[in-house]
């Protein structure tokens, strides 16, 4: 099921999994008084919490500004799906704060919706929630983005010479010297690069190989239609 959610700028969308839809929705779970769907999933806490390592890049924005001209920056900002980032005030993650919310998940938690409990009081963050909050695709499948492999990527020959193993930390390096010189198109597409590697998959190593689909994605303009925020 998608529903809508329109804006004066934009459109957002979302939607439940077949998975999902096979589960109990978290609101009914909790409302049937199941007391297995109500319990904490972690159920026995260590002794010796450990500790979890947020890796966000917090300067995007001054990143973005810093390396592309102005003009550039205004279309990433107000064209792109990835805008509403930079619309966010910034914050820094803490650890222990997505620590505790994980040992006070509930059992009724799907990918639909994070639930937890907190002080005797539920908190559900979902899907939808996220969705509006990002401005990021919540509906659409990967495996609905098929390319032909055997064609050449025009960014990763004309930028990288052809290499089949582009890293995350080549695309970064690449932003950071402004391989596209001139070209204010190609430009945009290296930040939107940038901004998928550094935001959306900032957990991943720096030696993490980038998918092609990234590149096909950016090169034939059509990653505004790819869930990226499943």
């Amino acid at each position: 099921m998608a529903q809508e959610s329109s804006s004066k700028k934009k459109r957002v969308l979302w939607s439940e999994t077949p998975d999902d839809q096979r589960k109990d929705r978290s609101d009914e779970v909790l409302l049937c008084g199941d007391e297995e769907a109500s319990e904490f999933y972690v159920k026995d806490q260590p002794t010796k919490a450990p500790h979890i390592q947020c890796v966000f890049n917090n300067g995007i924005k001054a990143d973005l500004i810093r390396n592309l001209h102005e003009l550039v920056y205004n279309v990433f900002r107000e064209s792109t799906c990835f805008g509403n980032y930079m619309q966010m005030h910034g914050c820094c993650a803490r650890g222990q704060i997505h620590r505790c919310c994980m040992a006070l998940e509930l059992n009724c938690s799907s990918r639909r919706a994070f639930v937890m409990r907190v002080n005797g009081s539920t908190i559900r963050f979902t899907l939808r929630e996220f969705a509006l909050i990002s401005g990021l695709n919540c509906v659409s499948e990967e495996k609905d983005f098929i390319f032909d492999t055997t064609e050449l990527n025009r960014l990763m020959e004309q930028y990288f010479q052809g290499v089949k193993l582009i890293r995350k930390v080549d695309i970064m390096e690449s932003f950071e010297g402004k391989v596209w010189g001139d070209n204010d198109q190609d430009g945009l597409k290296f930040a939107m690069l940038f901004f998928i590697q550094t935001v959306i998959f900032s957990g991943e190593r720096v030696t993490k190989k980038v998918p092609r689909l990234h590149f096909d994605l950016v090169e034939i303009d059509t990653y505004s239609q790819f869930s990226w925020g499943k």
